[in-house]
């Protein structure tokens, strides 16, 4: 021991030291001598790789020249228990447990070493080997859900040790662990392919109800079936079920709703979603309600009742371009202008959005045209044009003021209404129209040169240009 505490322990002489107790007949007294050597107490005082190499070659001897493995594998535990990460004290160990045929030893020393390693191909193949050794064994589940469940840690799409975990999980009725593999298995990236989906899908379900008896867990999986498979039978009862559940229904209606729709059936889903809007609050309610809009009208026809579901809406989010101008649409088609004015009106002034405002207000202005208040049409169309917070609501309204406002605008507003459409434009034939009137205004009525020259030189390519 003395020799290994200087830093000198020549493994050379180890051996041979072994051969001359082998050749003199010496072996009983070297295996005292080990044995009081491995229990002094001085020994703690050395490095660990000092006493892992001290029960190495204690190991050795009791393996090699001694023959009693049992002693061996004790010592080669005690080698590798001061120094795990020693190389040769793993491998001696190893040998040992393969040699002796202790198997779960050996699996758990995979496991155990594993935990160290930092590279995961390497973490991979020793949890792969302690995985392969525990899976021939009696009696070893535990071994094998712990191995199968670190495997998948790194590689989450190994579908064979998954099944085999999960096999030993439910034979040991650990329900909840099943469960939670499933949902783990389901939430990895990239996400499972469709028919894995399903399948972890409809397990976790039946497991939920009738198990964990967990509806409001069961129904996080009935939505994602029904988002994966919108006429999935069994989804679609789950959730039925669930519609008597005061807590859960909101999401049940939801869910049925939204796999109706996506189904194609859509008499089904203007049913649910009226079923729903008796029940929902929140934003899931403005939701329910442009949707069951938007079928009333273009599946049932009903205008009147689309139009009514649609006003809180678009007066809560006059934002919605498509959803504000089908209201619109409706109001004018049910003569019904006024109304609109007002709650867009409303709306407008409630806002903060410059480019939604803008947008409103030729809604605005549009509708005061359809009621004949062409006053209050002048009145929103001008905001429209001097905020120019959108392009293309300021050219709309270039255009509306123009076609409707021409003879009776002052000069100068007429000039700026010109100079909206020549700038923004899209249409050469309209811009050169209006690049025309606005040189002939400014060359007569404005007496201005300057924007007479701005309005009839410019080339003729792009928006703001005109040519003669």
């Amino acid at each position: 021991m003395s020799s290994v505490a200087k830093g000198e322990p020549a493994e050379a002489t180890w051996e041979l030291l072994h051969r001359a107790a082998a050749r003199d007949g010496k072996v009983s007294e070297l295996a005292q001598e080990y044995e009081q050597i491995a229990h002094d107490k001085r020994i703690k005082l050395l490095a660990p790789e000092q006493q892992s190499f001290i029960f190495r070659q204690t190991a050795e001897f009791f393996s090699s020249v001694y023959g009693d493995v049992d002693l061996a594998v004790g010592y080669a535990e005690r080698a590798y228990g001061v120094a795990p990460d020693n190389e040769s004290a793993f491998a001696l160990l190893e040998s040992l447990l393969t040699g002796t045929g202790r198997l779960a030893r050996l699996a758990r020393l995979y496991l155990e070493s594993a935990e160290r390693v930092a590279d995961v191909e390497q973490k991979r193949v020793l949890l792969g080997r302690a995985f392969g050794i525990a899976g021939a064994l009696d009696d070893a589940d535990d071994l094998v859900i712990e191995a199968g469940r670190r495997i998948l840690d790194i590689v989450p799409e190994e579908v064979t040790v998954r099944d085999a975990v999960m096999q030993r999980l439910i034979a040991a009725g650990r329900h909840a662990d099943v469960v939670d593999l499933l949902e783990k298995a389901l939430a990895r990236e990239p996400s499972p392919p469709a028919e894995e989906a399903r399948l972890h899908r409809e397990q976790l379900i039946d497991l939920c109800f009738t198990v964990l008896q967990s509806p409001e867990r069961a129904l996080t999986h009935v939505e994602g079936l029904l988002a994966l498979e919108p006429r999935h039978e069994m989804a679609r009862k789950a959730a039925e079920g669930m519609l008597e559940h005061k807590q859960l229904m909101p999401r049940a209606a939801a869910a049925l709703s939204d796999a109706f729709q996506a189904a194609g059936e859509l008499e089904r889903a203007v049913s649910m979603l009226t079923f729903e809007l008796k029940h929902v609050r929140g934003p899931r309610r403005v939701e329910v309600q442009r949707r069951l809009a938007i079928l009333r009208q273009d599946v049932l026809g009903d205008v009147s009742g689309a139009l009514e579901l649609l006003g809180p809406v678009v007066a809560g989010d006059p934002g919605d371009d498509a959803l504000r101008r089908r209201y619109v649409a409706l109001s004018l088609a049910l003569n019904q202008p006024d109304q609109a004015a007002r709650l867009l009106s409303r709306a407008l002034s409630t806002h903060r959005d410059p480019g939604v405002r803008a947008r409103v207000g030729v809604d605005v202005g549009n509708v005061y045209v359809r009621s004949g208040d062409l006053k209050r049409a002048h009145t929103a169309f001008s905001k429209v044009l001097e905020s120019g917070a959108d392009p293309e609501a300021s050219l709309e309204a270039a255009r509306r003021m123009a076609e409707l406002f021409s003879d009776t605008l002052e000069p100068a507003e007429l000039a700026r209404v010109l100079e909206t459409i020549v700038r923004l434009e899209p249409e050469r034939e309209p811009r050169q129209a209006a690049a025309r009137r606005l040189a002939r205004l400014a060359d007569g009525e404005l007496g201005d040169a300057e924007r007479a020259i701005v309005g009839g030189g410019a080339p003729v390519g792009a928006p703001g240009a005109c040519s003669f």
